[in-house]
């Protein structure tokens, strides 16, 4: 209060009667509701633009300032809009100034992308390395520290990939998830402990039906999958099923008896020693309570010796001698060591073997023990060798049976090691997980936790150890799933609390070591049965399982690819087999992840190839998946092929293989709360293509058309993003044009005409005269004004979008860029305002965002 107004106010009160005496009011400082400029941003009130801002009290450490501590509830004070909140929970207003806080080299950093991958308020940053031959790369997850420096070494996924796509996919929390194709569509769910798990998906489903799966051969079959399935099927009985010509399901044999009568799971071998005319495992499978088992014929050969499938299988029944009812499942063994595979099967409490030559399995009979005082009753879990001698050894649920011989040809001794487990062993699997020549055992129980592991270290001995486990091991197989030539043990746990899911575990075998410590893979709902089928030398899991949709049973079957990188995952096939039974699949080369159908379901949209059993280029098409993560999702094939102006894939007709790179995004483009499909790709006379595409609520082709609008720019490598100038109204596109690493790159803004509508006439250039973007993002400066920000090869610049485009500057702190490459906005250190991070072929660096302290 100024002076003379003080003087005036004595005066009245002096020439009064009375006059009421009034608390004096400081002159300055916090508690005067008067905000002092420099010292104070606030005095008392909250910011009325913001609801629940906060300032604080006269007397505390930051008094007269917003408040951004994070409540009980964990929920985070809000600060004024474009402020941001500093390491000591004040809110701060920023200088408009970046300043480097850290520089990676050698993370593999080219194009960059962000996202909250972990769900700790900071945005983490993922480089991509430059594409390959096919359009593929490699992703790298960068975490960064509250002072925006990296946190520890970058996380690297190694799958190779193509077209990742981030977006929060999950309903229901605020990390973000990754979305990418290998052909078919792989998802990645963010996670707090940074580790990279990809989703499970059951691609082929059945609805009324239970499913097995078998391998029969290590090699594709007449360019098809080496297995065959075996269905129980409502409408169509019990059969093995491949796919006919046309690429639909057919029938090639019915089977006596249904999957749920199976004793146990299917096996297969070599029964058949026929080349020719048996080239193929043969499938031997048995009905619980039957006095009889079966085998499959399933191969053949052509007149050049390649192996082609039946059109008919050959069943083949063997008899029970005297006939007693099965109880326990076919194993396949050398029981008599003639060289031939037998069968042996539990029947009426009793094992029973039938002996085989090679050519024909003969009845089966009882088997009697080699030292019956030595042994339980019933039928083994295993059966193998796994002792120095050449006679056979056994895994008992409650011990192991090892033999010991004096010489070849003398009746075996055994010894035994007991079970300490409080349950019986109820699967075990005998081979050599660790690569030193000598056999291992492995048996686990359904009833107590962890697998135990009986390392083999010659001249007969057995080193016991355990592999430790997370819940009780419902199912248990083996393979080589990472194809370097050491069995790895993969196994299923079932909690007794969550019975519904099954946890897919792997521990990989390690040369002359113990397994690695088990490795999530992924989770089922309902699994029934765990098994592996070998394909180009390598083995893949295989698991199937029973889901009721929408009150609908269906047989699902999910195929988890091994490979070197030691994650086998399943991703989505692109298929039709739930509406027509089709096996065959389109190979996806381009997705986008967005909320095509719901506000609350995240959905895919891909551009895939599909020709199914046809020659030279396949047609590309449109495909969606409305509901991602969804139980029962699965894929539609939009109507007509992609437009002929466009050319998203150039096609190398001698291998079949394509190359893609096609820039993909999401958004609202007609305020209408769903989002459209945005790609951008080159033409067939090198111009540039863009592709809105909308979808109804089951997922088919929408209001939105695929005519394309084309622009006269080279677009070898787009980029693209969407670009809200306020929270109002929809969103414009803006689009860099060119080559990747080349000069004349362009970048360029497509006005939205309101309603969701782009037009060819209705673009300006952005980017400086002379300029050649490599990348660009969209980035929210001070007072939340919208701006874009690109890097050249040699600088960074920023277009600020208030009143119209202006002039590009350079980003304030006269930062040097080297043979820049790739950039991103991204609150890299929690403070709520968007820092600059770019690349320098390979390197990374991050410039944060300056805030003012008084």
């Amino acid at each position: 209060m100024k002076f003379s107004q003080r003087l005036i106010i004595g005066f009245l009160c002096a020439q009064g009667s009375a006059c009421t005496q009034f608390p004096g009011i400081s002159d300055s400082g916090c508690g005067n509701h008067v905000i002092e400029e420099g010292s104070e941003d606030c005095d008392g009130f909250s910011d009325p633009k913001v609801k629940g801002s906060v300032c604080m009290h006269p007397g505390t450490a930051f008094e007269c300032h917003y408040d951004c501590s994070i409540g009980s509830n964990g929920k985070q004070t809000p600060c004024p809009i474009g402020w941001g909140c500093d390491a000591e929970f004040v809110c701060r207003a920023p200088t408009g100034v970046f300043t480097e806080s850290s520089r990676s080299p050698d993370v593999g950093a080219w194009t960059l992308s962000a996202g909250d991958f972990d769900g700790d308020g900071r945005e983490d940053v993922v480089s991509a390395e430059p594409l390959d031959a096919s359009g593929a790369t490699l992703l790298r997850f960068n975490y960064f520290d509250v002072q925006g420096a990296l946190s520890g070494t970058p996380r690297l996924f190694p799958k190779t990939l193509l077209s990742p796509t981030f977006n929060r996919i999950s309903n229901g929390d605020a990390i973000s998830d990754v979305a990418f194709t290998v052909g078919s569509i792989g998802v990645m769910k963010g996670r707090a402990d940074r580790n990279w798990v990809p989703e499970v998906f059951s691609s082929y489903r059945r609805s009324n039906a239970t499913v097995r799966i078998i391998g029969v051969h290590d090699s594709a079959i007449e360019g098809s999958t080496s297995f065959t399935t075996l269905i129980t099927s409502v409408d169509d009985g019990n059969g093995f099923y491949l796919g006919d010509d046309n690429g639909i399901l057919d029938k090639r044999v019915d089977v006596p008896g249904s999957i749920k009568e199976l004793a146990g799971d299917l096996v297969s071998g070599d029964v058949f020693q026929d080349p020719k005319h048996s080239p193929c495992l043969e499938p031997v499978f048995a009905m619980r309570g039957a006095t009889h088992f079966s085998v499959v014929d399933t191969c053949d050969t052509d007149e050049s010796g390649h192996v082609i499938w039946r059109k008919s299988f050959v069943l083949t029944e063997i008899e029970l001698v005297p006939p007693a009812p099965i109880d326990a499942a076919p194993q396949l063994a050398d029981m008599n060591q003639d060289g031939h595979l037998d069968v042996l099967l539990g029947a009426g409490g009793k094992p029973y073997v039938a002996y085989g030559d090679g050519q024909a399995l003969a009845g089966a009979t009882p088997y009697t023990y080699p030292d019956p005082n030595a042994f339980p009753s019933g039928t083994p879990l295993a059966v193998g060798h796994f002792t120095a001698d050449k006679a056979l050894d056994f895994v008992f649920p409650d011990r192991l049976l090892g033999s010991s011989t004096a010489y070849d040809g003398a009746v075996p001794r055994y010894a035994q090691v007991r079970n300490r487990q409080t349950s019986p062993w109820t699967v075990a699997k005998i081979g050599d997980f660790n690569g030193n020549g000598l056999a291992d055992v492995v048996a686990a129980s359904s009833g107590s936790l962890r697998i135990d592991f009986f390392n083999g270290i010659g001249d007969g001995y057995l080193s016991a150890s355990q592999i430790l486990t997370s819940a009780p091991v419902q199912f248990l197989t083996a393979g080589d799933f990472d194809a370097d030539r050491t069995t790895d043990l993969a196994f299923a746990e079932v909690s007794p609390v969550d019975a519904v899911n099954g946890t897919l575990k792997v521990a990989f075998g390690n040369p002359f070591q113990l397994p690695g410590l088990p490795v999530v893979v992924g989770r089922v709902q309902g699994l029934e049965a765990l098994n592996s089928f070998r394909d180009s030398r390598r083995d893949n899991l295989t698991a199937c399982s029973s889901e009721t949709i929408a009150g609908q049973q269906n047989g699902a079957l999910t195929l988890l690819a091994g490979g070197p990188d030691r994650v086998p995952f399943a991703p989505l096939a692109l298929t039709e087999f739930s509406s027509n039974q089709s096996v065959e699949n389109a190979n996806a080369f381009a997705v986008v992840a967005g909320h095509f159908v719901s506000p609350e379901k995240t959905g895919i949209l891909a551009l895939a190839l599909f020709q199914p059993r046809g020659e030279g280029p396949p047609p590309v098409n449109v495909w969606s998946v409305p509901a991602i993560i969804e139980p029962g999702s699965a894929s539609v094939r939009l109507p007509g092929a992609l437009d002929r102006r466009l050319k998203p894939i150039v096609y190398n007709g001698e291998d079949g293989s394509v190359y893609a790179d096609i820039a993909a995004t999401a958004a609202d483009l007609d305020n209408d709360g769903l989002d459209e499909g945005i790609f951008a790709m080159p033409t067939a006379d090198r111009q540039c293509g863009l592709l809105l595409i909308g979808v109804d609520e089951h997922g088919a082709l929408g209001r939105a058309s695929q005519e394309p609008i084309i622009i006269s720019e080279q677009c070898e490598d787009p980029q693209i993003l969407p670009v809200k100038f306020s929270d109002t109204d929809p969103p414009h596109l803006a689009l860099l044009t060119g080559t990747s690493g080349a000069e004349g790159r362009k970048l360029f803004l497509l006005s939205n005409d309101g309603h969701g509508q782009f037009s060819s006439q209705n673009i300006v250039q952005i980017s400086a005269q002379g300029d050649s973007p490599q990348a660009f993002t969209v980035i929210s400066l001070a007072n939340a004004e919208t701006a874009i920000a690109y890097i050249t090869k040699g600088a960074l610049r920023i277009m600020r979008a208030s009143g119209g485009f202006r002039e590009p500057e350079d980003v304030p702190g006269g930062v040097i860029v080297n043979n820049g490459t790739g950039i991103v906005a991204a609150d890299v250190n929690g403070d709520h305002l968007s820092d600059l991070v770019f690349s320098e072929s390979g390197q990374l660096r991050v410039l944060k965002a300056g805030l003012k302290v008084p």
